[in-house]
């Protein structure tokens, strides 16, 4: 018995492979997202280094580590 090969080969699809366009979506948000969370850790850190004259730096850390798990909560636990 005599097996028959595609002309395209061993393994290989005829029809061309379409990418799902929340693929290109979710790809896009990543990038944004990256880039935001860049932005926001620099001016978090212009902000720490503006404050520390005038506060200590266990001050600025507690109120950096406060407002960040404010918005972690908010995020995890929704307003329903």
């Amino acid at each position: 018995m005599q097996l028959r090969q595609d002309k395209a080969g061993p393994g290989r699809d005829k029809r061309r492979r379409k990418r799902c366009p929340s693929t290109r979506t979710g790809f896009a948000l990543g990038m944004a997202a990256s880039a935001a969370s860049f932005f926001m850790l620099n001016t978090m850190n212009v902000f720490a280094k503006l404050l520390s004259p005038y506060h200590s730096a266990i001050e600025v850390a507690f109120y950096r580590n406060l407002i960040a798990a404010l918005s972690f909560c908010r995020l995890v636990f929704p307003a329903r």
